[in-house]
């Protein structure tokens, strides 16, 4: 993906959209293309949208895609519980209306320069680093997931390994699987999203290491 300018008209407001397409990545992820009428350059990776997933409710995703010729927008969604937005991701369907706000910024992840990036994740940031601005030679990271999801990484073509979540124990396996990690220092940039007490942890971890490029956006916390 290629940098994109910020662009007067794409300051956030509502549009209207169709959805064009909902593929299952797995049991609980779904990618759903967005056909945005009248969609403009000005996008930028990590820049977030709202959606009007219920009569007077709006869950925010953030794109992994963005083709302003094609006039779509993708975005990666998470089944989980009962909430308005995990039912709008389960149940979205092609030639439903709907209506967005945005684009609005929210973590930047588009990157310049030739230092590595690392990615430090869920289920949740599967979008996100999807959407990241990098080439994919010099990106890696880790993943942590419940082992059903795991095709959703495969679908994505993310490059980053996989652990499995231990159960009732958010964060765990992610922790221990950066603690063994080896060759991350100075000069790494690091995205690190996702379950919150396993976001300042794992800042710690790499704080410790030497990594001061951080990009940081927690996105849920276990009640």
């Amino acid at each position: 993906m290629s940098r994109l300018i910020r662009h007067a008209a794409s300051r956030p407001f509502v549009r209207a959209a169709t959805v064009a397409r909902a593929d299952e990545l797995s049991p609980r992820i779904r990618r759903i293309r967005l056909q945005v009428e009248g969609l403009v350059p000005g996008w930028v990776p990590g820049d977030k949208i709202k959606v009007n997933v219920a009569p007077g409710v709006h869950r925010s995703y953030t794109f992994s895609a963005v083709n302003p010729a094609r006039g779509t927008v993708d975005v990666v969604g998470f089944i989980h519980g009962n909430g308005a937005g995990s039912a709008w991701v389960c149940n979205a369907s092609k030639g439903q209306r709907l209506e967005f706000f945005g684009p609005k910024a929210s973590l930047d992840v588009s990157f310049s320069g030739t230092a590595p990036v690392f990615l430090l994740g869920d289920e949740t940031t599967l979008g996100l680093f999807a959407g990241l601005d990098a080439p994919s030679a010099q990106v890696e990271g880790i993943v942590e997931l419940d082992a059903i999801d795991r095709p959703a990484v495969e679908a994505l073509g993310l490059p980053v390994d996989v652990v499995y979540r231990a159960s009732g124990q958010p964060g765990l396996a992610l922790l221990r699987a950066l603690d063994r990690r080896r060759g991350l220092s100075v000069g790494t940039r690091a995205v690190v999203s996702g379950h919150a007490p396993t976001v300042r942890a794992a800042v710690a971890l790499l704080e410790k290491r030497g990594v001061t490029e951080l990009r940081v956006k927690p996105y849920w916390a276990k009640r």
